[in-house]
């Protein structure tokens, strides 16, 4: 432990961002007994998390020391919902004695007990019943030999005791651990043990115990990290379990993946062994699916330095993981920095070796981006493949939504460029020069004296060409979709009047008029609503009829 001290004072001035890894213990300690009168959650819940820089350096048993007496500090100034994800990952979790009684001390911080909780309360006993040790909670660094002392059993008994009826559905499992372990407990335990099934059986308060979505309480979990997850550089190296090189974007884009991360030094059966067994089970869902194809796993270690490519073989082999080309254990030779950085990820170390971790699964998409993370606890295989569906399902509409978008902006633009085209562009062709007499006629009209002697260029006449023959190319392709063949043909005899006066070079000056009129009139039948043309033909046609008939 360190020795480093500090006047209470100057330790009163200490904020959670000012504390690292040259904070010493007892500084820690100080700040977080300052905080039992001053009641910031937010500072104390931030420090419960593993990679925060205090615990950098720090050997396993010092961090496991300070996160216990952070959480044990709930029990005096409330219990925050968000510490629970950290509690119950603890209880379920941890064979650390110090640590699993500070999360049962923290529980009791609760305004009123929390039923589900019981759940992981009763599997910390059986992680812990043969591990047990005294441990006080008085002060951070108590002196020894302890007059008053506790231990994680008797914290544990204790809050189920506080709960009372809460913990009722804790009842089975308490009885068989007084039936069927009695020769694991001593007199003292066997004795809170009874006490505790006692006010459990004998509180009449009415609970509702399937009150609580344990999963739901779970997804909130460590927001203020989530925020900070950051898409990982596609030509990050990975080296999988042959060796094999590649670059992140090789493996994690074009497929979904599911991705863990564990080590192969863990000594927590209940971490990284169950993870990668956990995510075996997840590969079998998959395929049981229908995913195989659509979906890859990955498992990293955080210990690139020690776990070889043939160790990652040897353990993934020791614990069934199906090996295939989108089943691949990875280690990250150079650059882990930076893929833990961008996952955010829950672990820290004293100089290479890992100190602690949390349990941590994440959903990549087919750009290799994070869409959900499961973080503390074991994740169920089913919940995890009918995420990943149902991101693929949300996809699939986003892009049909994007798609029908994309095509009526398409529409829009190609009908507001056949009636604007059907319009202007014969307006250019009428009023663009068609002989020499027309190109003087058309500056003199718009008062430029001066370019009158601008000589008339040959390649005009095909120009006028090329554009009446769009023009009617364009009236034909919607002719049939809009207002039928009368305005084409309207169209297309206006367009024979101009031709003659370029053809005779404007000796013919009489077409003009009627080719100008006839092929305006063409374009503003084309370019009318449909049901506007159709009533006004019918109009037409019924005064016709009529008129034909009267006579």
């Amino acid at each position: 432990m360190e020795d480093t001290m500090q006047s209470s004072e100057q330790i009163g001035l200490l904020s959670e961002k000012q504390l690292n890894h040259s904070t010493s213990e007892l500084e820690f300690a100080a700040f977080i007994d300052r905080l039992r009168t001053d009641s910031k959650h937010k500072d104390i819940i931030r420090l419960l998390s593993e990679r925060h820089p205090v615990y950098k350096g720090r050997t396993a048993k010092t961090m496991v020391r300070m996160r216990g007496y952070a959480i044990a500090s709930f029990e005096a100034m409330g219990l925050p919902r968000a510490s629970l994800p950290y509690i119950t990952e603890i209880l379920e979790n941890s064979f650390e004695p110090y640590l699993v009684a500070a999360s049962a001390k923290g529980l009791r911080g609760a305004k009123e007990p929390l039923a589900y909780t019981s759940v992981y309360l009763v599997r910390a006993i059986l992680n812990i019943m043969k591990r047990d040790a005294p441990i006080s909670f008085e002060d951070y660094r108590p002196k020894w030999p302890l007059k008053q002392f506790t231990t994680a059993m008797f914290e544990i008994l204790e809050t189920l005791r506080w709960m009372g009826a809460y913990a009722g559905s804790a009842l089975p499992e308490l009885r068989m651990l007084q039936n069927g372990y009695n020769d694991y407990l001593n007199q003292s335990t066997k004795d809170r043990l009874q006490d505790t099934i006692h006010a459990i059986e004998s509180d009449t308060r009415k609970v509702d115990l399937s009150c609580c979505d344990v999963n739901a309480i779970m997804a909130s979990e460590e927001a203020w990290e989530k925020d900070g997850y950051q898409t990982v550089r596609p030509g990050l190296e990975l080296e999988d379990q042959s060796g094999r090189q590649l670059e992140w974007k090789d493996y994690f884009q074009g497929k979904y993946s599911v991705v863990v991360f564990f080590y192969t030094r863990c000594l927590n059966p209940r971490k990284c062994t169950r993870t990668i067994f956990n995510l075996v089970d997840i590969q079998n869902e998959i395929k049981q699916a229908g995913l195989g194809a659509d979906v890859r796993t990955a498992a990293i270690t955080y210990d690139a330095d020690f776990d070889s490519a043939e160790a990652l073989e040897t353990y993934g082999n020791s614990r069934q993981f199906q090996f295939s080309d989108d089943h691949r254990m990875f280690r990250v030779p150079d650059e882990f920095p930076e893929l833990r950085q961008a996952f955010q990820l829950g672990v820290n170390y004293n100089g290479k070796v890992v100190n602690d971790h949390r349990i941590e699964l994440f959903l990549l998409d087919e750009k290799g981006q994070i869409v959900k993370s499961f973080l503390r606890s074991q994740t169920a295989p089913d919940l995890v493949v009918r995420t990943i569906q149902e991101h693929m399902a949300q996809n699939k509409e986003e892009s049909s939504l994007q798609v029908g978008l994309w095509s009526r902006v398409g529409n829009g633009i190609r009908q507001l460029f056949n009636s604007v085209s059907t319009i202007v562009l014969p307006l250019i062709i009428a009023f663009f020069p068609k002989c020499p007499i027309c190109w003087m006629a058309y500056l003199s009209f718009f008062g430029i004296a001066s370019m009158e002697s601008i000589p008339y260029s040959p390649w005009l006449f095909p120009v006028v060409c090329v554009m009446l023959v769009l023009n009617l190319i364009l009236l034909y392709r919607i002719a049939k979709r809009r207002n039928g063949m009368i305005p084409f043909v309207v169209s297309c005899t206006g367009t024979f009047f101009l031709l003659l006066i370029a053809i005779s070079e404007g000796v013919w000056e009489w077409p003009l008029v009627p080719g100008l009129i006839l092929l305006l009139i063409g374009a503003l039948l084309n370019s009318l609503d449909k049901r506007i043309y159709q009533r006004m033909q019918r109009f037409f046609m019924d005064a016709y009829f009529h008129g034909f008939s009267s006579v």
